[in-house]
């Protein structure tokens, strides 16, 4: 690869496609009569460019995430990240300024991709309480097995983050807390639930899918789907819904009541 004065990231095929749709767009566009040519030709290029831009900084938010999970914040350096990219650090530099930052950026990709669609369900009004928890155990539960990297980094490298970030990541938490907290003192009103103290249940039940990163694995003896299941009906359970099919027995299964020897669900 060539690093002419710096690293240089070789768009491939994908790029150029991009670059050409962008400019396939703008020409029809400008055929049709309803802008100006090389204002839309113009428009198209910048949006490659953003697009191509927004790529590089996610190759190396993945290459950082996989080695801070493996190794941890302190222990990863900038050149073993530029290394798994086959760069060097020039080439970080132009998109982040620190390892710091890429820390930082990862939780804001945290915050905003996967906190998001949990939010998503816990807000949506369709449904009743109980419909709605289930809803976001499914999304919630499903986030944290499928991005299990970044839940790891979620939950053990926020000390390494400023005094000013950790604060803004606490209150995006206590947000968070409150409104599940919110859903299930619903459930309670309309009668549906039968919780003593709807901010603890919250606590209990985010808190058990937040770590099922440390034993979860796709290789094991639980699918995905059962997995879902499996909680749905543990977050039911916790909140005093006793509906007998949401017991967790899965395809027919006797319920597990023994912990693997050291294994992984």
């Amino acid at each position: 690869m060539e690093k002419p004065g710096g690293p240089v990231l070789r768009i491939g095929a994908a790029g150029r496609a991009l670059q050409r749709g962008g400019m396939k767009k703008a020409l029809v566009a400008s055929r049709d009569g309803r802008t100006d040519p090389a204002t839309l030709v113009l428009g198209a290029e910048v949006s490659a460019k953003t697009q191509i831009k927004e790529y590089k900084e996610q190759l190396i938010l993945s290459a950082a995430a996989n080695l801070f999970y493996e190794k941890g914040f302190q222990k990863t350096t900038l050149d073993e990240i530029a290394a798994a990219l086959n760069m060097t650090k020039p080439f970080i530099y132009t998109y982040f300024k620190s390892k710091d930052a890429l820390l930082e950026a990862l939780f804001d990709m945290v915050y905003s991709d996967f906190f998001g669609k949990a939010y998503a369900a816990l807000n949506s009004r369709l449904g009743s309480p109980r419909a709605r928890l289930e809803a976001f155990m499914d999304v919630f539960v499903r986030s944290n097995i499928q991005q299990h990297k970044i839940t790891g980094i979620l939950l053990e490298e926020e000390k390494n983050l400023s005094a000013d970030r950790i604060a803004e990541i606490r209150r995006q938490q206590h947000e968070f807390d409150q409104r599940l907290t919110q859903l299930i003192s619903e459930g309670v009103e309309v009668g549906e639930f039968n919780v003593a103290d709807a901010a603890v249940c919250s606590l209990a039940i985010s808190g058990m899918v937040r770590w099922t990163h440390r034993w979860y694995r796709r290789s094991g003896r639980l699918s995905e789907e059962e997995l879902c299941a499996h909680m749905r009906g543990l977050a039911l359970r916790l909140v005093g819904w006793s509906d007998p099919s949401t017991l967790t027995r899965t395809r027919g299964r006797p319920l597990r009541r023994t912990f693997p020897d050291r294994g992984h669900l």
